[in-house]
């Protein structure tokens, strides 16, 4: 049984990671509902004094620019370059419904290996 958190609440992400979970949404135009996966990411960047990134994971643009990254991502693969994130917003089009824990099912073994 899946436990449903309210949209409202924050899921607690270790500072410098991200953590997976399900998320449901609402389409506002087609009012339809989906569930899928999706990170929850905790990686901010800090300055110090001098104003110089303090380098504890932290993420670029494609312009190599800094950012901080704390909210709902999804991993994206391209052919070129290593994985990368990008926001899944909510607003206009849609509505984040609740999230829950996600807990991978166990994979039992079913015989031989192919390989």
């Amino acid at each position: 049984m899946i436990n449903w958190n309210s949209p409202e609440s924050i899921p607690q992400v270790k500072i410098g990671t991200e953590e997976l979970f399900w998320i449901a949404r609402l389409s506002v135009t087609t009012k339809k509902q989906s569930v899928y996966l999706a990170y929850y990411q905790n990686r901010p960047f800090h300055e110090n004094e001098e104003d110089e990134v303090i380098l504890e994971e932290v993420l670029a643009d494609e312009d190599g620019d800094y950012i901080s990254s704390v909210g709902w991502v999804s991993i994206k693969q391209h052919y070129e370059f290593e994985n990368y994130y990008e926001p899944i917003y909510f607003g206009k089009e849609y509505k984040l419904l609740g999230w829950a824990e996600y807990a991978p099912p166990e994979f039992t073994d079913i015989g031989e290996p192919l390989i």
